[in-house]
Order: C-alpha cells, then sequence, then structure tokens
C-alpha cells in the first residue's frame, strides 16, 4: 500500500520522503554518539576532579605534617635547650608558648642520652606517655625520626623527634613532639563533594591493587556503585606504614548531570529534525524546480505545434528531447564548473599575490626577486631605503643594465651567481654612497626551481652588517636574560627562606632583651640588614621574572609627557633642559604602568651621567617600512666606555656608587616582553637609546 502510493507520488514528494529518512537517521546517530561522549566526558571530568581533590588534599596533610618536622628540626637547632646560660623556666615558657601557639601538639619533650626526660611541657595520658616512652631508642638514634600513626584511647597521635647537640658538637639527647590528629582530621573531614562524597585517611593494605594506592576505581559497597580516588601520602625513612588518602562519592550522585544531558539531548534531537524537516521540503522543491519548468516548456512546445497529430509524438521522441535536455544541461553545467574554477584559481592566485606582497613589505630586510630572465620583478621598500633607490626603482630593469655606480660591485655579484647558478649565504659588500656614506652590506641569495628543478629566477636578502650583527646580538641577550632570570628566581627564593627564619630568631631575641640591653642596637642593625637584603632580593626577583604585560592601546607621546612631569619635580634635574620632538601618530599596545617605569629609569640615568647639567632629549618617531615606534633618548653626558658599553645589561654591573646593577636588565626585560627592542650607543659627546615598540592595530 505504501510502494504503490510512493510509486504513484511526485518526484518532489519522493525526494522529500527520502531526505527526511535520512535527515532522521542521521540526527539520532548523530545525536547517540554526542550523547555517549558527553556522559564519558562528564566521567572523566569527575574523575579528575576527584583525583585532583585527593591529590591536594593529600599534599596538604604531608605539608602541615612537613612544618611539624621543621618545628621540631627549628628547636632543635636553636641551641636554647643545650646552653647552659638560658634557665629550665624559660625553657619552658618557650614550649608553653609554642604549644599555646600552633595547638597541633599535646606535649615537647626534651630527653637526655639515657632516655630520662629532663623537661616537658604539655599534658599527657598514662597510655600515651607509656607509648611514647616505648619509642625512646627510635628517638635516640641520633637522626631526624617520624613515627607510624600511633592510635590511643581511638585517638591518632604522631611523633616526631631531632637530635641535640652540644656547642662542641656532642650528642645530648633529643626533642620529641607529641602531635595531636586534629587538625589532620580537620582537613580530611572539610572534604566535601556532592550529596554522598566524602574522604578518610587509611593505612595500605596487602590486599590493596596500585590503582587503589594512587588511581582511580569503581567498586559496589552495599548494593550501590562508588567511585574511588586515591592518593597516598609520602612514606618517611623511619616509617613502616603507607596511609592513603581516599575520596568516595555515590556514582549516580558524581553523574547527577545525566539528567540534564537526557534532557538536553532530546531537545536537541526534536530541534534537529525540525529544521531537517523543514529543509527537506525547501531543497525538494528547488531540487525539482528546474524539472517542473521542463515540463511547463514542453506543454508549451505541444501547444504551439497543434497541427501536428498527436500520434506524431510518441513516447520515445519525448524521452529523447528529455535526454537532449539533460546532454545540454550537463554541458552547461561542465562549462559553468569550469567558469567557476577558473574564475576561483584566479581569485586564489591574486589572495596568495597580495598576502606575499604584504609580507615581502612588512619584513625587516631587503628583499629583490629576479626573474629567469634577469629581470628585477619587485623591490621592497626596506631595500629601497638601504641602496638609496627612493627616487629610482630597478623594477622592470635587468641586472645587466643596472648603471648606478655605487652599486655596481653588489649587482655585478649577482650576476655572476645568475650565470652560475649557484647558492651564496651571508656574502659581504662594502657599499660607498655619494653622499660620502659607507656601509657593510651582508646579502644571500636563493635560487628558485619549478618542479622539474629548472631555473626559473632568484631572490635576494639584504640587511646592513651593523643592523644584522645588532638584531643577533638583542636575540642572544634576550636568550641569556631569559636564562638567566629563570636561575635567579631559583636562588632569590632560597635565600629568602633561610632570611626569614634569621627575621623570626632575631625578633623573639628582640623580645627577650631588657629595653637597656647593651645588644639591643646591633639586634636592630641585624633587622635593618634583613630589611635591606629582603629589599634586594625583591629588585632581584622583578628582574629574573617581571610581570606579565597588560597590553592596551596607549598613546606613547601622553606617557613620556607623564614621566617628564613626574621627573621634574625630583631636585636631579634643576640644571637640566628636558626636551621633546613628538610624532602625530603614536599610538602603541603596551601596559602603561612598565613602559613608564622604563623611562623613569632611562630619563634618571641620564640625569646622573651629567651632574655639571646638560640636555635630555626625547624623540619619537613613526617607522612605516618596519611598522614600529622608535623612541629615541639623548642626552650630553661623558658616555659610557666601550669596555662598559658591552656589560651594561648583565645583572649587577654597575659604575655608580649605591646602584643595585638592576635597572637596565629589567628595562631590557619589560621591552622584550613586549615584543620590542632596546639598543644602547654611546661616545664621548653622549648617550642614545634607541626603543622600538610594535605599533598598535587600531587608532
Amino acid at each position: 500500500m505504501i510502494t504503490r502510493r510512493m510509486r504513484s507520488s511526485s518526484l518532489q514528494t519522493k525526494i522529500m520522503m527520502m531526505l527526511m529518512l535520512i535527515s532522521t537517521l542521521l540526527s539520532i546517530a548523530l545525536g547517540v554518539i554526542f550523547y555517549q561522549n558527553t556522559i564519558d566526558n562528564a566521567r572523566a571530568s569527575k574523575e579528575k576532579e576527584l583525583l585532583t581533590l585527593a591529590s591536594l588534599t593529600a599534599n596538604k596533610i604531608e605539608r602541615f605534617i612537613f612544618e611539624r618536622t621543621a618545628d621540631a628540626k627549628v628547636l632543635a637547632q636553636s641551641r636554647i635547650f643545650t646552653m647552659d646560660e638560658v634557665t629550665e623556666s624559660a625553657r619552658l615558657n618557650y614550649l608553653n608558648s609554642m604549644i599555646q601557639a600552633y595547638q597541633a601538639y599535646d606535649a615537647v619533650l626534651i630527653l637526655d642520652t639515657d632516655g630520662n626526660i629532663l623537661l616537658s611541657s604539655g599534658t599527657l595520658s598514662h597510655a600515651l606517655e607509656d607509648d611514647v616512652l616505648r619509642h625512646t631508642d627510635a628517638f635516640l638514634q641520633n637522626m631526624t625520626y617520624r613515627s607510624d600513626i600511633r592510635e590511643i584511647n581511638r585517638k591518632r597521635f604522631l611523633y616526631f623527634s631531632e637530635p641535640l647537640f652540644s656547642k662542641n658538637g656532642a650528642f645530648e639527647g633529643a626533642i620529641v613532639e607529641v602531635m595531636n590528629f586534629d587538625a589532620v582530621d580537620e582537613i580530611v573531614s572539610g572534604v566535601q563533594v556532592g550529596n554522598t562524597g566524602y574522604a578518610y585517611l587509611g593505612r595500605l593494605r596487602p590486599d590493596m591493587n596500585s590503582i587503589e594506592v594512587s588511581g582511580i576505581s569503581q567498586r559496589i559497597v552495599g548494593g550501590r556503585t562508588y567511585l574511588f580516588a586515591a592518593s597516598p601520602l609520602p612514606q618517611y625513612i623511619t616509617q613502616s606504614e603507607q596511609w592513603i588518602l581516599t575520596i568516595s562519592q555515590d556514582l549516580n550522585d558524581a553523574l547527577s548531570v545525566k539528567k540534564d544531558i537526557e534532557k538536553y539531548f532530546f531537545y536537541v534531537v526534536i530541534g534537529f529534525l525540525l529544521f531537517f524537516y523543514v529543509l527537506s521540503a525547501v531543497i525538494s522543491r528547488y531540487v525539482t524546480q528546474p524539472i517542473r519548468l521542463l515540463m511547463e516548456k514542453a506543454s508549451a512546445l505541444m501547444v504551439k505545434n497543434q497541427h501536428f497529430a498527436s500520434d506524431v509524438i510518441a513516447s520515445d521522441e519525448v524521452k529523447a528531447l528529455a535526454d537532449s535536455f539533460d546532454l545540454l544541461l550537463e554541458d552547461l553545467n561542465f562549462m559553468m564548473q569550469r567558469v567557476l574554477e577558473k574564475s576561483g584559481e584566479a581569485a586564489h592566485i591574486d589572495l596568495i599575490r597580495n598576502s606575499i606582497d604584504e609580507l615581502i613589505e612588512g619584513m625587516p630586510s631587503g628583499i629583490i626577486t629576479i626573474d629567469q630572465e634577469g629581470t628585477i620583478t619587485s623591490i621592497n621598500d626596506y631595500a629601497l631605503d638601504v641602496l638609496s633607490l627612493r627616487d629610482s626603482t630597478p623594477v622592470g630593469k635587468t641586472i645587466s643594465d643596472w648603471d648606478t655606480s655605487y652599486l655596481n660591485p653588489f649587482f655585478k655579484s649577482v650576476k655572476n651567481i645568475f650565470h652560475s647558478h649557484e647558492r651564496l649565504h651571508d656574502a659581504v659588500c662594502p657599499l660607498h654612497f655619494p653622499s660620502g656614506e659607507a656601509m657593510t652590506l651582508v646579502y644571500s641569495v636563493l635560487l628558485q626551481q619549478d618542479s622539474h628543478d629548472h631555473f626559473i629566477g632568484m631572490t635576494v636578502l639584504l640587511n646592513p652588517l651593523d643592523a644584522k650583527r645588532n638584531f643577533e646580538e638583542s636575540i642572544l641577550r634576550a636568550k641569556k636574560l631569559s636564562e638567566l632570570g629563570e636561575l635567579s628566581a631559583g636562588v632569590a627564593h632560597e635565600i629568602r627562606n633561610p632570611l626569614a627564619a634569621i627575621r623570626g630568631y632575631t625578633q623573639l631575641i628582640q623580645s627577650d632583651l631588657p629595653k637597656d640591653h647593651p645588644s639591643g642596637p646591633d639586634v636592630e642593625i641585624i633587622l635593618a640588614e634583613v630589611d635591606r637584603l629582603d629589599h634586594i632580593i625583591e629588585r632581584f626577583l622583578t628582574f629574573a621574572r617581571p610581570n606579565a604585560p597588560r597590553l592596551r592601546p596607549c598613546h606613547i607621546n601622553t606617557i613620556i609627557e607623564d614621566t617628564l612631569k613626574l621627573i621634574a619635580q625630583d631636585e636631579q634635574v634643576k640644571n637640566i633642559q628636558l626636551r621633546h620632538r613628538f610624532s602625530k601618530k603614536d599610538l602603541v599596545q603596551v601596559d602603561y604602568e612598565q613602559i613608564k617605569q622604563v623611562f623613569i629609569n632611562l630619563i634618571l640615568n641620564a640625569v646622573q651621567s651629567m651632574p655639571r647639567g646638560g640636555r635630555i632629549e626625547l624623540v619619537t618617531m613613526y617607522s612605516e617600512i618596519n611598522s614600529t615606534m622608535e623612541i629615541y633618548i639623548a642626552d650630553e653626558g661623558d658616555g659610557i666606555p666601550p669596555e662598559d658599553l658591552k656589560k651594561i645589561f648583565r645583572p649587577f654591573y654597575t659604575t655608580r656608587e649605591g646602584g643595585s646593577g638592576l635597572g637596565l636588565s629589567i628595562c631590557s626585560r619589560i621591552i622584550e616582553n613586549h615584543h620590542g627592542v632596546m639598543e644602547i650607543t654611546s661616545s664621548s659627546q653622549g648617550t642614545q637609546v634607541i626603543i622600538k615598540l610594535p605599533v598598535a592595530d587600531v587608532e
């Protein structure tokens, strides 16, 4: 019945039904794939969340325990318990204040070499005291000791011990900390995951596999499926047990988003089906429209030829007419396709040519292209400026016809390479311009070949030797500063850790000293020097890892004006004339505060180089060739000696008394992070700093 109706239906209906069937199957298939991928991703995300939470919680517990180990080490190294000058009451007060401050210890004990308790602070139950004394041999092993987790009267404890040494290095006993587990239990109980998730800390059992120790697993408990994420706590060398931090959550609770995904999936599939059904109707009507037009034309032809008998036009002739239309349509489609292909190729070629032209014009190197006939086909603006050819472009001329005398050595070399078909890399050619200036040119020649290795032309890349060397030195300096910065950051952090301990113990000593004690001024000097060293480390870290610039469009002229207003208030610039000449186009993409810091540093350097007074000139200039904003800062000081000029970017190198030697290094890092370049030239008449920054894309 359905088949008979389909046969009698119109072509448009058949196409529409076929498209609807295909779209239904496609929507369901894609929906199922999307649904399954979404569920899998949700589960993977939840597993990753549980693993991350377990790892972070385990790390938090280990960090807390490590800090307690460090407390014992600090107490042992403080000498307060081995110096004869310190009274027993002072020692006991120190221990009591420590227990009250941290709230993590039940007791702190001082043992002699025979295991006798010399000093005790805190409160111990009889059972806990007996258990502590059973560990006396372990405490007196002359090494750092961390016990296994002990369970006494349904409470858990951890023992830490550090050996005590006299001033002469003789072993005198041990200091023992009895840490309760309240803080650790608080960390564990604070883990909340969904409605059913919780964390617990347990021992490593022999029957546990590797995933149960560190990883994600799924188990059925009490008829319900749970996800378990485990992360082990590090096992200290003196511990015999391994502890595991585990987080569990009911699988249905973990994947509670599944219901929302199913609802979303249902609405998406229904929406896609409705969209495809409407699209099927539109496409079927659009596809069958030419056939309807053909039928109308055929009907009109029959109407106009009514004088022919009806039996003359047979069905085979109608089919032949339809076939003719089909052939004509195929020819037209083929011709249209060829036209589209050719027009598309032409548009694509134009797009590629325009992109290449823009790339060549924007490159910071001179580029000359020459075809297989020796004719110069293109030359970018940078090459025109380097060769002083702005007034007479060589495009269209052959290299053999070139008649500019000062460029004859260069083009003679290029002509020889053109005839020999040999590559050339970093060749050097001295040039003497009519203006009297001299320049050493560095150039390379690249040969162009087709797919059959036939010579079709060549490309010449050129740069002034000084520009090439400055660029290479800038890249090398940036690399060295980056590597040194990473190393410096680590060294600075390592210095800060003992510096904090020095400050803490000094303040502790200061609090114990009477106000009129003769050592009071000495303690104040120590604290002042610690602050000064901390300030130096802060500058060091600024150099090592400067903050990432927050780029936004800024007017460089405005930044310079704000800097000059700020510096004009300084007493050092009373005898200094500050002048500026600004470019009309000055929009750059920079961090306002960081670039202002660079200008302040450079201008103050210039001021300090002119103790007898002088003039500082600031000039901004937009370079169309490189699309950069160039800032020149020139002074009239005594200049920098050549032997010092090569070292000015080295961290801590300074010739000024009281200087840190980090100013120019920090400035160089800031400009480097802005993708810019900073160069310094100097002579006996003064020093000039050149900063090149990329311009902003918006006005």
